[in-house]
């Protein structure tokens, strides 16, 4: 009889004990996960941002900036900025611009103006060589238009690019890429002609950077680029009023 009331009390003891564990291991990892994702907050907070935690479509909870809402595509999580939509008018001239050029200080081989405004790259039969000119910088406002005009003529292995610089987001974008040989402009230059128009981009300040380059082979043609005159829109208080639509991303 005392042996049986011995194993009962050993039974009891050993239930107590498993419980007393099992809460123990329980509020460990409780407190593990809490740590570990505490720390993930301090990480985020160096950041400098606010989050909010969100549900994903699998049960996930993700820190999601604010600002910012969690999106769901067919079997992809991902989030999104929020944007604002605002209309900024501008007065704009009603009659365009000549753009001004000049070849930058230092310049090897500088580019020329003829009589007929058209400036001339000036490193011909110059092997292994390049010429530069840029334009003045001038301030473009999304929804006119800046036209460049050019040409060139050369043998393949020479060409002629043109850079857009945004100088406002110190950006380039080429915008011109002759590289294939054109000998139509031997006959005349100043009929010949290239344009590219700029409508629609981004408000800011540019310039742009023209260079014709030479390798290391024969010539063709008159082994030259050619820059037109060109044109941009600019503000002006008794122009034109131009409506632009700005796209804002909502920071926290």
């Amino acid at each position: 009889m005392n042996l049986r009331k011995e194993k009962s009390f050993f039974n009891f003891i050993l239930i107590i004990f498993l419980i007393l564990s099992s809460a123990f291991l329980f509020n460990s990892k409780t407190i593990e996960k809490e740590r570990i994702n505490n720390n993930n907050l301090k990480v985020l907070d160096q950041e400098g941002q606010s989050y909010r935690l969100v549900t994903s479509a699998d049960n996930v909870q993700v820190p999601v900036p604010k600002g910012y809402v969690a999106s769901q595509i067919t079997g992809e999580n991902y989030v999104s900025p929020e944007y604002t939509h605002s209309t900024v008018s501008h007065k704009v001239s009603s009659t365009p611009t000549e753009l001004t050029w000049s070849s930058p200080a230092g310049e090897q081989y500088p580019w020329t103006k003829d009589s007929n405004g058209i400036w001339i790259s000036g490193n011909q039969g110059i092997l292994n060589s390049t010429s530069t000119l840029e334009s003045e910088e001038f301030d473009y406002i999304k929804g006119t238009i800046l036209t460049i005009n050019y040409t060139y003529s050369s043998q393949s292995g020479d060409y002629l690019y043109i850079d857009l610089i945004n100088l406002t987001y110190n950006t380039t974008t080429r915008i011109v890429d002759l590289k294939y040989g054109n000998t139509s402009a031997s006959f005349d230059y100043t009929t010949s002609n290239y344009t590219y128009t700029m409508n629609d981009w981004g408000t800011g300040r540019y310039k742009i950077k023209a260079i014709y380059s030479k390798n290391s082979s024969t010539d063709e043609g008159q082994d030259s680029g050619y820059i037109k005159p060109s044109t941009y829109f600019k503000e002006d208080e008794n122009g034109e009023t131009i409506e632009e639509d700005i796209k804002t991303k909502i920071h926290d």
